[in-house]
């Protein structure tokens, strides 16, 4: 019985989430008890080659997605074409929703393919949502690319002890992290219930940059699963600082302004009090609708 779902949204990032990969088969919780669905959304690198030393190792499910398929897409880019500039920011919202309606775990572990997980993370998370109608967030430390240099030239998975990594690599930097009000989705778990009784991610932050997290798990705690931050369950952020792609880089006037976009919807929300029950009611919440391919490789 698959325990536990890891919905990953990735485009690129292959070097992080493979070093992301290598600890997962570490886990306390036995490997047949949860699942990795990676939503590749027109990746340029080939994440296959990441996968093939786990295949047979842990149950992976590589879905490769395309988000210009999307209705959403299409009403924003009328008769778009390849080659030519899209109105569009970014898709975390179609391929989380999508990775959460293919998940077959009762509880869905939300994070980014950069974070590395302490060894007992899917368990504890598991066993707290048994006993606990909650959100969970978890504690999240910040890599710098002095870190991530670090990474390159260490294994760490051989470092048994998580203060023990921790204390490596604040010796390198120093090392920061989320404090108990910033929840964020980097290393987080809630039931696949929670998700689906919302109707997942709403698709309204489609159309800027940022926030859809912040409204989710406000939508979330009002359908009663409570958010909680839990500093025993603890995961690694690997700096992505350094990325080239016109899409990633935060200092141009189209991110700035996607951003403001979506942070005008969600102050909006928070003011008037009016987040919506249930998201994306015009729309197929799952985004099945920009599924590509779906390669399983199980144990």
């Amino acid at each position: 019985m698959i325990k536990v779902s890891v919905v990953l949204s990735i485009h690129n990032r292959s070097k992080l989430f493979g070093r992301a990969l290598q600890g997962y088969i570490r886990q306390s919780m036995p490997p047949e008890e949860w699942e990795v669905i990676l939503v590749d959304d027109l990746s340029s690198e080939q994440l296959s080659f990441v996968l093939e030393p786990w295949i047979g190792q842990v149950n992976i499910r590589h879905v490769r997605m395309d988000h210009t398929r999307h209705s959403l897409f299409k009403e924003m880019n009328t008769n778009w074409t390849e080659g030519v500039p899209k109105h569009w920011f970014h898709t975390p919202a179609l391929s989380t929703n999508l990775g959460c309606a293919l998940a077959r775990g009762e509880i869905i572990c939300l994070c980014h393919p950069e974070i590395l997980h302490a060894r007992t993370n899917f368990e504890r998370a598991y066993v707290r949502l048994q006993r606990e109608k909650a959100y969970i967030f978890g504690r999240t430390f910040l890599g710098t690319q002095r870190h991530n240099t670090w990474l390159d030239e260490h294994s760490w998975v051989e470092v048994e002890d998580w203060s023990d990594l921790l204390r490596r690599l604040a010796a390198v930097d120093r090392v920061k992290w989320f404090l108990p009000s910033e929840l964020y989705w980097y290393t987080s778990f809630l039931p696949r219930e929670a998700v689906t009784s919302v109707r997942g991610v709403d698709f309204e932050y489609l159309r800027g940059v940022a926030g859809e997290d912040d409204d989710f798990r406000e939508r979330v705690k009002r359908a009663g699963w409570k958010p909680v931050y839990a500093e025993d369950i603890m995961g690694f952020h690997q700096d992505h600082s350094n990325e080239k792609e016109s899409h990633r880089q935060r200092d141009t006037q189209q991110w700035q302004y996607g951003l403001e976009q979506n942070r005008k919807t969600y102050r909006s929300r928070l003011q008037r009090n009016a987040f919506p029950a249930i998201s994306n009611e015009n729309w197929d919440w799952t985004a099945k609708e920009c599924l590509v391919s779906d390669t399983c490789y199980w144990r």
